[in-house]
């Protein structure tokens, strides 16, 4: 059952980076809870530390912590260590069922699942998984919010790329220009709100140039 809702849990989180990065980095911090929950309910079912249980949940548990650091653009330290003991602790899990197979089947094939797309999310750089996960340009688009473009822009200033990361940020002020001047039905507290991010975004771009533009947390492979 725990791993039937994490699973849902993942894919609304993924279904959320297609619009705010922040909120899909929310669902898979909250999401860790599941599988700690559920390493605590088994070590209090049996009263001890199964072997299966640790198995079991060392596996469930590293992929709860390395979506979360993957949609909230953190690196992932000893990421194939990490991989290869997933893998590990989730066959030798099974390997230890094998006889219940019929009642455990259901179970490992949303397991196989939600570990199949934990490892490949982690694998993809933070900029694959931006442009995977958005459905226009940043480049061409003017739809894509400030808030996308800014995450655009500090990838490519974190990857090396600081002239990308100067054209998307002037692309972004160049994006809510155009909504302060054609949209006349704009309430007083959106085109506030507007001006605000714009006078962020112009911030951003003078760090840009003194090369000292940090997002705090954000660590990009």
């Amino acid at each position: 059952m725990s791993v039937a809702f994490y699973y849902i849990l993942s894919v609304v989180g993924v279904s959320l980076h297609f619009t705010d990065s922040i909120y899909s980095s929310n669902v898979f911090l909250y999401a860790i809870a599941v599988p700690v929950i559920d390493f605590l309910a088994l070590t209090i079912k049996h009263r001890r530390l199964t072997i299966f249980n640790f198995f079991r949940s060392s596996s469930f548990i590293l992929i709860a912590v390395i979506n979360y650091l993957a949609f909230s653009f953190h690196k992932i330290p000893f990421k194939y260590f990490i991989f290869a003991w997933i893998i590990i602790g989730f066959g030798l899990s099974v390997y230890m069922k094998r006889k219940s197979f019929s009642k455990y089947i259901v179970r490992w094939v949303i397991y196989t699942l939600l570990m199949t797309m934990a490892i490949f999310h982690s694998s993809l750089t933070s900029l694959q998984r931006l442009n995977l996960y958005t459905l226009e340009d940043p480049i061409y688009s003017s739809k894509i919010s400030a808030h996308r473009l800014n995450e655009f822009a500090y990838t490519y200033y974190k990857n090396g790329d600081k002239d990308m990361a100067i054209f998307l940020l002037n692309r972004s002020l160049d994006n809510i220009d155009e909504k302060l001047k054609e949209d006349s039905t704009l309430s007083k507290e959106t085109r506030e709100l507007l001006v605000k991010e714009r006078q962020q975004i112009k911030n951003n771009l003078i760090l840009v140039l003194q090369n000292k533009w940090v997002i705090k947390g954000k660590y990009i492979e």
